[in-house]
């Protein structure tokens, strides 16, 4: 639907928070050993241009692209062919993020990929893949203000409250691929700072308009 559609069909006052649905079954991604991703602990992105030739990746990290092509190609072929069995109209283009994060660092901080209202867009696609634990996704309408050409309105509370847990939320498993919307869709990766013992999480978040 547009972002119109999607507003109009929310409490006044409010935008629906469609939540996830999950893409296939697990999928087995390769845990990220030392032989495979080297020794060095920082945080570590790789993206993908995902287009009709396939995945292109745009930087030059050569050992975290090797890693992740196979299981990013993969979760580009499922969600792209998934849009076109549902006749979703998408742009067929999208980028693919990819990225190793200690788990001291992952604080999941609740957000929205997409908040600026432009009527007539489509409210787009994202994709979410992670190891350890999925995505944190509110499923109950919160209160906005949205008004055409500008960023909807979240106030910090409804933030914080996805954060403490207090609105209703889905937690999504890990190793799943999980699609929401890209607008207005509150959401927020784990906050993983207490893991004992600490490990890499990889994920991968694959962005398409529609």
């Amino acid at each position: 639907m547009t972002k119109a559609e999607l507003v109009a069909a929310s409490p006044e006052g409010h935008i629906d928070q469609p939540g996830g649905g999950y893409l296939g079954d697990r999928l087995e991604i390769p845990t990220p050993t030392a032989e495979r991703v080297g020794e060095t602990p920082e945080h570590r992105i790789e993206t993908f241009l995902v287009g009709d030739d396939g995945l292109t990746p745009t930087g030059d990290d050569q050992q975290l692209i090797e890693y992740f092509s196979p299981l990013a190609t993969t979760m580009a072929t499922q969600v792209l062919a998934a849009l076109d069995a549902a006749q979703v109209r998408h742009s067929g283009t999208g980028y693919l993020s990819a990225s190793l994060s200690p788990s001291p660092d992952l604080v999941g901080l609740p957000h929205v990929d997409d908040d600026r209202f432009d009527p007539e867009a489509g409210v787009g696609i994202v994709a979410i893949l992670g190891t350890i634990e999925g995505p944190r996704i509110a499923t109950e309408p919160v209160p906005c203000t949205a008004q055409p050409g500008l960023p909807i309105g979240l106030n910090d509370d409804t933030i914080g409250q996805l954060r403490t847990g207090t609105i209703a939320f889905q937690q999504a498993e890990p190793s799943r691929i999980v699609l929401l919307p890209q607008f207005g869709q509150l959401h927020a990766g784990p906050d993983l700072r207490e893991l004992t013992p600490p490990e890499l999480r990889a994920s991968l978040v694959l962005r398409i308009t529609t």
